[in-house]
């Protein structure tokens, strides 16, 4: 449904992938994409849009009262509320340390038209994305883009750049002001907040990225196999709802492999 936006990967991607087999049969063809190189182009940028209030952005709501990104949001509403239109919230792409918010202006300042022909096209396909997947129960409350040259361009809509959430447990934690379940990488993320570190704190997200001595414990460490399990589990999930296939009939009829 989003072919037709410009985005990374050759057309007929499945022809390209067979063509590719035959010249290396040892490539794992059902974790490759062929794709045109755009990284010299690439935007410094993260662009992050959420058609739900929630995360971090829900702290910067409510400490500046209904305010985020430069739009007035409508005052009081609970964490994890449906939003009219996506918010888009970009933020730096730090090569070291963290990843800073910046304004819609500034994004579209730095990278002037093409930004903001970026920024509308990237919220259109999240919200056709988004009214599919809805149909099918999942909600998909915030995602991230990457973007080069007028093209969309690394993965998309996957549960690694998305928040997803079963619709009726979204209701039910919405109404009772809890945290809904994600169907993404938070079981590895909440896993990681709790390992017990030699430097006197408790969590990995509590390191610093700039200290190398932190940087190769967290580099040292092995996630255990049950949360792996818990995670691939999560994400065929979302793959069986979304398509209606498993992954290895989506892989066979879609991908050709």
């Amino acid at each position: 449904m989003l072919k037709d936006y410009p985005n990374h990967l050759f057309p007929d991607i499945a022809d390209t992938l067979r063509l590719y087999k035959k010249w290396y049969p040892e490539m794992p063809l059902e974790r490759c994409l062929a794709v045109r190189d755009l990284s010299k182009t690439l935007f410094p940028f993260e662009l992050i849009f959420r058609h739900h209030i929630g995360g971090s952005v829900y702290k910067k709501y409510i400490e500046n009262g209904g305010r985020v990104a430069e739009q007035d949001l409508p005052p009081d509403l609970p964490k994890w509320s449906k939003l009219a239109q996506p918010l888009f919230t970009p933020t730096t792409k730090a090569e070291d340390g963290h990843d800073l918010p910046v304004e819609p202006s500034e994004f579209v300042k730095a990278t002037k038209v093409p930004g903001e022909y970026m920024a509308t096209m990237l919220s259109e396909m999240y919200s056709v994305a988004y009214a599919f997947a809805k149909e099918r129960g999942i909600m998909i409350l915030d995602t991230k883009f990457e973007a080069a040259d007028g093209y969309v361009v690394d993965e998309i809509l996957t549960p690694d750049s998305s928040r997803f959430a079963d619709k009726e447990d979204w209701q039910q934690a919405l109404a009772a002001g809890k945290e809904p379940t994600f169907y993404d990488k938070e079981v590895v993320r909440q896993w990681g907040k709790g390992v017990e570190t030699p430097f006197n704190v408790t969590g990995i997200n509590n390191l610093d990225p700039e200290n190398d001595e932190h940087v190769n414990f967290v580099h040292s460490l092995f996630v255990p196999p049950s949360v792996i399990e818990e995670a691939v589990s999560r994400y065929r999930k979302i793959v069986e709802r979304l398509t209606g296939l498993t992954l290895e009939q989506y892989q066979k009829d879609a991908m050709g492999v």
